[in-house]
């Protein structure tokens, strides 16, 4: 996430396909396809291993937004997930 954000926001979510991260930030923002470095690039492959997706949109002035998508072992029917 951005150096220079004042705020920075987490939510973590439960939906029926797996989990949804979102990160955001009201940094100065930056062109996605020319940032450096190999963190989004191994998360990418990290989540994609898994089944999972990660987005990042940002733009200059604009803030970043961080997704990622992972989804969840579906349960046996009957299973509560809970332990007897």
């Amino acid at each position: 996430m951005e150096r220079r954000a004042h705020t920075v926001g987490v939510v973590l979510a439960r939906q029926a396909y797996g989990l949804e991260l979102e990160i955001t930030d009201d940094g100065t923002g930056f062109v996605v396809g020319e940032a450096a470095g190999f963190g989004p690039d191994g998360m990418r492959k990290r989540l994609a291993e898994l089944g999972g997706r990660l987005t990042v949109t940002s733009s200059m002035g604009d803030g970043t937004r961080v997704m990622a998508l992972i989804p969840l072992a579906s349960q046996a029917p009957g299973e509560s997930g809970a332990e007897a």
